[in-house]
């Protein structure tokens, strides 16, 4: 949960099944810009290029913060360590499995530990060794700016990289920053501040891994239709080994009661947010 104010957008896209669900969550969050999305490279690129403020985030809609984060901790990080690429808030000193590659990993050593972890992350294994992602690692405007101009041409071929959706945003980030930056260092709080409720699966593009519990997306919006919603309050505090989970639990929308579903599979103002609902 952030604790000061910060600008969101939402780029989304959905069946046509899924649009009163949308128009409800417009009504709910009137403060969220909600853009429906016709050409995700294009409008990516439009929100980047456009944001004034110092700080960038990109997060998607299976992102929970369960854990209080201040942007203005952030920011002091970022002015006091030049040579910092990213701020992770899904990293902590918990986090010793890697659910993508399902495998453990070693904590890196730490440069610093009081008051935020800061860690070389060349030098980090599997998840501490990942600096570009989607899911709520935060970035120095400027670089994001920079960094994606890389992606206008590929020079290693004729043809332009494809980055036609998020997932493909990511890969393609993840492979370039290794030798496109010179910021390399990482940080986060002592313990995760957000999580990855990875559930199932609504893309065609990469065969993510889901935990066993998976939620079809039609099963989910028979829920909400229901009047249910996820328990976003049951995950705060809660402690993962992985920054990606399986547990689940919801309530009643107009009681806040908790709903009898539950599966577990668990082995400010200087900022702007951006989440897509298409991964």
């Amino acid at each position: 949960m952030c604790k000061e104010p910060c600008s969101v957008s939402v780029l989304y896209t959905c069946g046509l099944a899924y649009n009163a669900s949308y128009e409800k969550l417009k009504n709910e969050f009137p403060n969220v810009s909600f853009i429906s999305e016709t050409h995700f490279t294009r409008q990516v690129s439009d929100i980047v290029r456009n944001t004034k403020t110092p700080f960038f985030m990109f997060g998607c809609d299976d992102v929970i913060f369960k854990g209080p984060w201040e942007p203005s901790n952030i920011t002091r990080k970022f002015q006091t360590t030049p040579r910092l690429l990213a701020f992770s808030l899904r990293l902590g000193r918990e986090i010793t499995y890697c659910h993508p590659l399902d495998r453990n990993m070693s904590l890196p050593h730490f440069q610093e530990e009081e008051p935020l972890l800061t860690w070389f992350w060349h030098d980090g294994e599997a998840d501490w060794g990942y600096p570009w992602e989607l899911d709520s690692t935060a970035y120095s405007t400027n670089f994001v700016k920079a960094f994606m101009r890389k992606f206008a041409r590929n020079p290693f071929a004729r043809h332009k990289f494809d980055w036609s959706n998020p997932n493909k945003l990511e890969a393609l980030g993840a492979g370039l920053i290794q030798r496109e930056t010179t910021f390399d260092l990482m940080a986060s709080y002592a313990d995760a501040r957000a999580c990855v409720l990875t559930i199932n699966i609504v893309q065609e593009t990469f065969p993510n891994r889901v935990y066993q519990s998976e939620f079809a997306a039609k099963e989910l919006l028979g829920m909400w239709n229901e009047g249910k919603r996820l328990d976003t309050t049951y995950y705060f505090g809660r402690t993962y080994k992985s920054i990606h989970i399986g547990d689940t639990r919801f309530i009643d929308r107009s009681t806040d009661q908790v709903s009898g579903t539950k599966r577990d599979s668990a082995a400010g103002l200087a900022w702007s947010t951006r989440v897509d609902a298409t991964e």
